[in-house]
């Protein structure tokens, strides 16, 4: 089982699809991968500060990491160069 941090995500109010992707993780990578949820950082642009996060970073010391944003919804549409989830009304409740 992968070593998961935090050990439970419930009480950070996650959406139906990260709390699934989260027990796939945990239950199905061995010890050596470990897992962080919401990980947040910033960056700047044009000298104002802009906040991002990534849903799961994936880590293994003999491999390196892996960034995964996690969406969940019906699918993806794209019209021109724009790209839009298109969701349906589970994916809006948040399991907690």
């Amino acid at each position: 089982m992968a070593i998961m941090y935090p050990d439970s995500i419930t009480h950070y109010n996650p959406t139906k699809s990260e709390k699934i992707f989260y027990e796939k993780l945990r239950d199905s990578l061995n010890d050596n991968y470990k897992v962080f949820y919401s990980i947040k950082w910033f960056t700047e642009k044009d000298g104002v500060r802009v906040n991002s996060e990534s849903d799961f970073l994936i880590f293994d010391p003999t491999l390196g990491y892996l960034c995964i944003e996690v969406k969940g919804g019906k699918g993806i549409e794209r019209i021109s160069d724009v790209w839009k989830l298109i969701l349906s009304d589970d994916d809006n409740e948040r399991e907690g």
